[in-house]
C-alpha cells in the first residue's frame, strides 16, 4: 500500500477566498458572521451566520454563470487545489457534504407547492451537479459521501482508499455546504444554534454558529508528480451506535476513530503534536470530545485546537477545512490553541494541555455528526510507513456506558421502517461491536422526511419547524438508525449519487473487511421514492439490498 501525500488545496469561506487568508484572518480571530441574505431570516432567533459576502457571491456568479451556487462552491475550491496541475487520466472526484444541492431542491419544491408539478427541466440541476463539477476539474470518476459533519473527513478516508490500492491516480476531494432555508430552519429547530459567540470547552457555551464554503485537498500516491505539502497518514470511520442525536457521555465513538487512525498510520497518542479538536461549543459534544482526549492522552495532552469560533461550523466542509489549515499551520510552524476563558467543570480534564510550540510533526483531526457519526485523520509531515497497523492502541482505562434511550427509534421515514425490518431477519440488537460496520449507497434517501420538514417550515414557520423530523431527513439516516438499533460501532459511511456510489459502498465494506479494522461489514442499499419530492415522470424503483462481507453465517 502506498503511502498517500496531499499536493493541493483550496478553500472558499466567508472569511476569505485563499487558504493563506482564511489562515492568517483565523489566527487573528476574525469571525465569519454577516447578515443571511440568501432567503427571508425574519423569523429565525438568529439572522445572521457564516455566509459569503456579496462580493464572494458575484464572484462565483461571473466565474460560473452556468452553475449552481453549491456547485460554483466546489469548482471555485477545486480549482485552487488543482492548480497548476496538468491532466490526469485517473482522476477521481469525491464530493461530501450533509445537505448537497439543497437550494436547488428547494427551487423544485415551492415549484411543487405553487404548481403542483416539477419539471425535469427545474430538476436538472439537482441531478446533473455532481458530473458537471467532475468534467469542469477533469476528473474520470465521481463519487459522493454523506456522513453529517464529519462528511469531509469521511471523503478523505475514501480517496486514501482508492490511490492506496492503485483504483486512483490522483484524488480531488472537497467538502461543501450552503446555508439555506432548509438547513437553517432544521439547526434552528435542534436549538443547537447560540445566540451569542462560540466558546468551545469553556462553561459559558452555549451552542455553534453554522457557515458555509467549501474546502479541497489534492491527493496522489507517493510516486506521483508533486511535492508534497503533508501527508494523509492515518483515517478512521465509526458510528457510535448510542443516539440519532445526542452524542455518547463517555466519549466512546470519538475514541475509536481517533485511536483507529493513529493505529492506520502506525502512531501513538505520544506522537501526535496538536488535536483539532471538532468542538461545536454545545454542551454534548465539548463533553464528549474532552471525555474521548482525556482516554486517549491521559493527564498531559497535546495542544488542542479550535477553529470554528472563527470559521463557523462548516457542515460537510468543517473537517476537510480543518484539514486544509492543519497543513497550513504546520507549514507555517504556528497552531492558534483553543482560547478558555472560564473552563467548563464538564471539561476540566482539559486544564493539562500543553502549549503550542513548533515544530509539528503530526496533527489528529477529529470530526463528528449528527447520527453517531465519526471519523478522524491523521496528517504528518513525513511518510509514515508502518510495518503493520497498531489494532491495539493503548488506552486508558474506560468504561463504556450502554443507553437504552439509544435503541428507541421513535419517528421514523419510511426508508427506516423498510431498513430496520429487513435487518431484524439477518441481524440481533447487541452492545456495541466495534468489529462490524455498515455501510449504505441510497441516492434519494429520506425523501418524505424531507419533504414533510420543508412543506411544514414553509406553511408553518421556522419557530414551528419539526426537530423530530428533520434529522431523519439527512440521507445517511437509515444506515445510522441501523447503526444505533443493532449496536454496530464499527467502519461507517454512506455514499450517495449516481451508480458509482454503489460500486464505491461495495469497495469500502470489502476494503475494512482486508484491512482488519471489521470483522463483518454490512452493505446496504436503500431507495425508498417519493412523488411529491421528485420530479414528475421519473421512475424510481424501491429498493432494499443488504449483503454481509466477512464473518460467514
Amino acid at each position: 500500500m502506498q503511502a498517500v501525500k496531499i499536493i493541493g488545496s483550496g478553500v472558499l469561506s466567508p472569511l476569505g477566498t485563499r487558504v493563506s487568508e482564511v489562515f492568517q484572518r483565523v489566527c487573528k480571530g476574525d469571525r465569519a458572521w454577516r447578515e443571511i441574505r440568501q432567503f427571508d431570516a425574519t423569523g429565525f432567533f438568529r439572522k445572521d451566520s457564516g455566509v459569503l459576502s456579496e462580493e464572494m457571491d458575484a464572484l462565483l456568479e461571473e466565474k460560473y454563470p452556468e452553475e449552481t451556487r453549491a456547485g460554483a462552491f466546489c469548482c471555485f475550491a477545486g480549482e485552487q487545489a488543482l492548480q497548476g496541475r496538468g491532466a490526469c487520466v485517473r482522476r477521481l472526484l469525491v464530493l461530501a457534504s450533509n445537505f448537497g444541492q439543497m437550494t436547488s431542491r428547494q427551487w423544485c419544491w415551492r415549484e411543487r407547492m405553487d404548481t403542483g408539478v416539477i419539471s425535469a427541466e427545474s430538476y436538472a440541476p439537482v441531478s446533473d451537479s455532481a458530473k458537471r463539477i467532475a468534467e469542469r476539474l477533469g476528473c474520470v470518476e465521481v463519487v459522493e459521501v454523506t456522513n453529517s459533519c464529519s462528511s469531509g473527513v469521511v471523503a478523505l478516508a475514501v480517496a486514501k482508499d482508492w490511490i492506496a490500492s492503485g483504483r486512483a491516480e490522483e484524488a480531488l476531494v472537497i467538502g461543501y455546504d450552503e446555508i439555506s432555508e432548509f438547513s437553517w430552519g432544521g439547526l434552528t429547530a435542534l436549538r443547537t444554534v447560540t445566540s451569542g459567540e462560540m466558546m468551545p470547552f469553556d462553561a459559558r457555551r452555549s451552542g455553534t454558529i453554522f457557515s458555509e464554503g467549501a474546502a479541497a485537498m489534492l491527493l496522489c500516491g507517493e510516486n506521483q508528480p508533486g511535492e508534497a505539502q503533508a501527508w494523509l497518514s492515518g483515517c478512521a470511520t465509526g458510528n457510535n451506535a448510542f443516539h440519532i442525536t445526542a452524542p455518547c457521555v463517555d466519549g466512546a465513538g470519538s475514541l475509536e476513530v481517533m485511536r483507529g487512525c493513529l493505529a492506520d498510520a502506525g502512531l501513538t497518542a505520544e506522537d501526535v503534536s496538536a488535536v483539532v479538536a471538532h468542538a461545536t461549543s454545545t454542551v454534548g459534544n465539548d463533553r464528549t470530545e474532552a471525555t474521548a482526549l482525556h482516554f486517549l492522552f491521559g493527564e498531559t495532552l497535546p495542544p488542542i485546537v479550535a477553529w470554528k469560533p472563527s470559521l463557523g461550523h462548516a457542515l460537510g466542509a468543517a473537517g476537510l477545512m480543518e484539514g486544509v489549515l492543519a497543513v497550513e499551520a504546520m507549514k507555517a510552524g504556528t497552531f492558534p490553541q483553543v482560547q478558555i476563558g472560564q473552563l467548563a467543570e464538564d471539561c476540566a480534564i482539559l486544564q493539562g494541555m500543553r502549549e503550542a510550540n513548533a515544530p509539528f510533526t503530526s496533527v489528529l483531526i477529529n470530526s463528528a455528526g449528527i447520527g453517531g457519526n465519526n471519523a478522524a485523520v491523521v496528517l504528518t509531515r513525513e511518510p509514515c510507513r508502518p510495518e503493520k497497523r497498531r489494532f491495539a492502541v493503548e488506552a486508558r482505562e474506560f468504561q463504556r456506558q450502554e443507553s437504552a434511550a439509544g435503541r428507541i427509534a421513535g419517528y421514523q421515514d419510511p426508508a427506516e421502517q423498510r431498513l430496520v425490518t429487513a435487518l431484524r431477519e439477518m441481524l440481533q440488537e447487541e452492545t456495541r461491536n466495534t468489529r462490524r460496520g455498515i455501510v449504505v449507497y441510497s441516492r434519494y434517501g429520506c425523501l418524505k422526511s424531507s419533504w414533510d420538514f420543508y412543506a411544514g417550515l414553509v406553511r408553518n414557520g421556522p419557530r414551528r419547524a419539526s426537530p423530530m423530523v428533520f434529522p431523519h431527513s439527512y440521507t445517511n439516516m437509515p444506515g445510522c438508525l441501523a447503526a444505533i438499533t443493532f449496536g454496530c460501532a464499527g467502519p461507517h459511511a454512506t455514499f450517495t449519487g449516481g451508480e458509482n456510489g454503489e460500486r464505491a459502498a461495495e469497495c469500502f465494506a470489502q476494503e475494512r473487511i482486508a484491512d482488519g479494522t471489521a470483522d463483518e461489514m454490512v452493505l446496504i442499499c436503500l431507495e425508498e421514492p417519493f412523488a411529491m419530492a421528485l420530479p414528475d415522470g421519473l421512475d424510481v424503483q424501491r429498493r432494499c439490498e443488504v449483503r454481509c462481507f466477512g464473518r460467514k453465517r
